[in-house]
């Protein structure tokens, strides 16, 4: 068959289904001279490597004929335990009913998209949203209203304003609570509580997504929406969570809480998707978990990356030019910051120049917005980059910065 074949064969909403720009920016990246600042890589300096080898040694050696066969959807038992007692640490009650271990926490944006969006229903996305999730909805052809955020996180105010006009008709919205990607805000108790009134008012799910939530470096915590909507009796909310940026992104661990009728709706996904996610990857994991101290880890790993974000912070400070309209968020944790050029930026033609000139890279903004409407954002990651490479890569991107904003003049 010819290219136009194949082509004629695919339905529209695959035609109409984009790449994901990230991976397509990073492929212009893979010069070792660049310094990139562009993926929500983990620094592989926190992988536990020693521990996963004795686990997994032993793991074939006590459960291996388990490990290399199928298990049930639902997941493997025992890492629903662990999970199970992770999630009480934050005081969410749960039984294994209420947990679904799955293959890395993009499958559940899929599976969301799957199980509530029809063509044309309206949901609610922050501007700017992760674009993992805006690629995974954005197949199922949504209506998305989008809601602006500040220093607090969604603005709850525009939300309300924007509920009333479509009274009912939100399917869900979807959050990133804590350390926002790619913002790097987080959403304040309040508004957290004002977004659960409204859930109960218009009768719509949120979805919260908290794959950052561990990686708090400074300030107070603040209660996740799920725990505050389990002390009030609302069963509307689906808790995203992974271990992707707190054990290993290869291990693509997962796990959704939520109702247990919720995850019964997506076990029938899943068995449709993948049978069941790796099981050797869930046992290994259980195993980490029971035998190990994964708060004892996050620390580690909260002390290396605060270095950084302070370092990256510092570094802006001294070498990005000085502009009114020149500025970036101070997160408290996560694994990022959003820099605001002046409005007149066009931060993707800017990438162009960065990678060419400065060998320098970042995420131009436009690609968090459903709409690709903003243009004057990027997106800096401070996990995977060493020390001297912040520096050095900020102070090349300053000069570009500096560049730009004189030929706007």
């Amino acid at each position: 068959m010819k290219p136009e074949d194949f082509e004629r064969l695919y339905p529209e909403r695959v035609k109409k289904m984009p790449k994901s720009i990230i991976r397509e920016l990073l492929k212009m990246t893979q010069n070792p001279e660049i310094i990139s600042f562009g993926g929500g890589l983990p620094d592989p300096e926190t992988f536990p490597i020693k521990e996963l080898e004795e686990i997994t040694t032993d793991v074939y050696r006590t459960k291996g004929t388990k490990a290399l066969q199928y298990d049930s959807t639902e997941g493997y038992k025992g890492l629903r335990e662990e999970l199970s007692k992770w999630m009480s640490r934050e005081g969410i009650e749960s039984t294994i009913d209420n947990i679904l271990p799955i293959s890395g926490s993009q499958q559940g944006l899929d599976f969301f998209g799957k199980m509530f969006i029809e063509k044309g229903n309206k949901i609610v996305v922050e501007e700017p949203s992760y674009l993992g999730a805006l690629q995974a909805f954005s197949f199922y052809e949504p209506e998305f209203i989008g809601v602006p955020l500040d220093d607090e996180g969604m603005r709850t105010d525009v939300l309300e304003d924007k509920l009333k006009k479509f009274d009912s008709e939100v399917k869900f919205i979807y959050v990133v609570p804590d350390f926002h990607n790619p913002a790097g805000v987080t959403l304040s108790y309040n508004r957290r509580k004002k977004i659960l009134g409204l859930a109960e008012k218009y009768n719509f799910m949120v979805i919260e997504d908290s794959p950052y939530r561990e990686l708090r470096y400074k300030g107070e915590t603040i209660p996740s929406i799920y725990s505050l909507a389990q002390a009030e009796g609302m069963n509307n909310i689906i808790s995203l969570r992974t271990f992707s940026k707190t054990i290993s992104p290869g291990l693509r661990i997962g796990w959704i809480t939520a109702d247990e009728e919720i995850i019964n709706t997506l076990v029938k996904l899943k068995q449709g998707a993948d049978l069941c996610s790796p099981v050797v990857n869930q046992i290994i994991t259980a195993e980490f978990l029971k035998n190990w101290s994964l708060e004892e880890h996050i620390e580690k790993i909260k002390e290396r990356y605060s270095k950084k974000m302070n370092l990256m912070l510092e570094v802006l400070e001294a070498y990005m030019p000085k502009h009114p309209e020149l500025e970036w968020t101070k997160p408290e944790g996560g694994l990022f910051l959003w820099l605001s050029m002046p409005h007149q930026t066009d931060t993707y033609e800017m990438f162009k120049k960065a990678v060419e000139e400065e060998k320098v890279a970042f995420i131009p903004g436009f690609a968090f917005y459903y709409d690709g409407s903003v243009k004057n954002k990027m997106r800096l990651n401070f996990s995977y980059s060493t020390p001297g490479q912040i520096e050095v890569g900020i102070k090349r991107l300053g000069r570009i910065a500096e560049k730009e904003i004189e030929s706007k003049k």
